[in-house]
């Protein structure tokens, strides 16, 4: 044991001593020896977290690398699922039913835009067809004659009043403007000594000069504009008259 000695009385005692005890002077050695010993309790303390704080870091290395493991392994047993665990078919389902209704929408338009399209060129060759062919127009003449009188008198142009017996005259008709009407023919069932078609003069009479016969199917054209009227003039016999002069209506600029 280590002695010291008191720097006021010199009393000579042990380190261990806190105070002289001849005079109660403090003993210095005595108070530098908790001091040591406390840092030594912390150097110790200090070791000691030192440690804990190794192991509380492998602890958790160990914690995430058992975790890593077993991630990894359910990621290699099934590659598509992902790290989150979502579902995704509702997200796919709804995604294909969206494209598949644009899909349909734009293939209906499609398909509506070209029978659209093919309706438009059907009425297009039509319409071309009708001006290279032309409107029939059939004017109509029937009547009964009894010898000296017609009786039931019809026609689709309607029928002018007689001005003789043996007389069957159509009402006055006019070619519309723009248009011309190209004779092709007529059908007439009795006996007629005449049938004319002829520019109308008025008051119900007929150009002696600009006439065309229709028994003989002169190729004639009409321009539009003009009034005419068609004639027949029967036997004097009983008979049954039935008449129908046919006509092409064309536009006179596709002529």
């Amino acid at each position: 044991m280590n002695q010291v000695k008191c720097p006021d009385c010199g009393e000579v005692y042990s380190e261990d001593i806190q105070s002289c005890p001849n005079c109660g002077c403090p003993n210095d050695n005595w108070k530098s020896k908790p001091n040591q010993q406390g840092l030594t309790e912390r150097a110790t303390i200090s070791v000691g977290w030192k440690k804990y704080h190794v192991v509380f870091i492998i602890v958790c290395m160990l914690i995430v690398g058992i975790c890593s493991f077993f991630i990894g392994t359910s990621l290699k047993s099934n590659p598509k699922q992902a790290v989150m665990s979502v579902d995704t078919t509702l997200i796919k389902k709804a995604i294909k039913d969206s494209l598949e209704k644009n899909h349909r929408a734009v293939l209906q338009k499609q398909i509506e835009e070209a029978n659209m399209e093919r309706e438009r060129e059907k009425q297009a060759r039509q319409e071309e067809e009708r001006k290279r062919m032309g409107t029939d127009i059939d004017i109509t003449l029937n009547a009964y004659f009894d010898g000296r009188h017609f009786h039931n008198i019809g026609s689709n142009y309607g029928v002018s009043k007689c001005m003789g017996y043996y007389y069957l005259k159509s009402q006055r008709i006019t070619i519309p403007k723009g248009k011309v009407w190209v004779f092709k023919g007529c059908d007439i069932d009795g006996h007629v000594i005449e049938a004319i078609v002829g520019k109308d003069t008025g008051g119900g009479y007929i150009s002696g000069t600009d006439r065309y016969d229709l028994r003989n199917h002169e190729a004639f054209t009409i321009i539009g504009g003009t009034s005419i009227r068609i004639l027949f003039v029967v036997y004097s016999e009983p008979q049954q008259i039935n008449t129908v002069c046919h006509f092409k209506e064309k536009d006179m600029e596709d002529l």
